[in-house]
């Protein structure tokens, strides 16, 4: 009896000591998922920043990659948006109230487009102004992101004006620029240009677009809001375009 107990012990110890361990690392890995979420969100907006994009964008630079879901034949729509004169919200009226408008645009966006739509707050490179990074002024650039069996601008874009009428949103001033292409479109532009078809290189393509194409368009709009602005018409204008490679 005594040599068995003794044999026995250790293994029952042994056991005891695998299951906390399990429950450490369990913990451990919870943790780690909390710190990557956190790590993407912006903490005013609660929308995910520019880090948030960049693993959405590689999610679909992996899909496109790996051929799923019929992505080849699906529709990419980018949208970023802009709140017109931010830094003058800012100096008159103080910082608060700018924080309050950006938590009103995230809610404006979050509003009109699906719950698995990328929705993003970041500070865009732009040549427009100098500006870098996400230390740009003022951080009041969205950018959004969509997969569609078809080309919604459109629809997006009259959406997207009904709602700005609403009482709660009319105050919003904004410009938005939105660019869509087909996916199989860009993949044939890859593989023209480039010798290989890898996700690294499908992302930094789908960056260069919304760094280049889609600011492009939002500074397009933010121009004609300007000039719509000195005539006294409404100066919240959204500019689309199909984009061809």
């Amino acid at each position: 009896m005594y040599n068995q107990y003794m044999l026995t012990k250790p293994k029952l110890e042994l056991k005891k000591e695998n299951k906390q361990l399990k429950n450490q690392i369990s913990q451990l890995q919870k943790q780690l998922e909390q710190a990557h979420e956190v790590a993407r969100v912006d903490p005013l907006t609660k929308v995910d920043n520019r880090r948030g994009l960049n693993i959405e964008i590689e999610k679909l630079a992996d899909k496109i990659q790996r051929k799923e879901d019929n992505i080849l034949e699906k529709t990419c729509i980018l949208l970023m948006l802009d709140l017109n004169d931010f830094k003058k919200i800012n100096d008159t009226l103080g910082h608060a109230t700018g924080d309050e408008y950006l938590k009103k645009t995230a809610k404006f966006l979050k509003e009109n487009f699906r719950p698995y739509d990328e929705i993003s707050r970041i500070g865009i490179n732009s040549k427009k102004d100098g500006n870098h990074g996400v230390s740009r002024v003022g951080g009041d650039e969205f950018v959004v992101f969509l997969i569609a069996d078809r080309d919604i601008t459109k629809e997006i874009q009259e959406r997207l004006e009904k709602s700005l009428k609403k009482s709660k949103y009319e105050e919003l001033n904004i410009s938005i620029g939105m660019i869509s292409f087909k996916i199989q479109d860009l993949v044939k532009c890859i593989k023209v240009r480039e010798k290989v078809f890898k996700t690294d290189i499908i992302k930094e393509k789908l960056m260069e677009i919304i760094e280049k194409d889609l600011d492009n368009k939002l500074y397009q709009a933010k121009e004609l809001a300007k000039k719509n602005g000195t005539k006294g018409c409404k100066t919240s204008v959204i500019l689309t375009e199909c984009m061809e490679f």
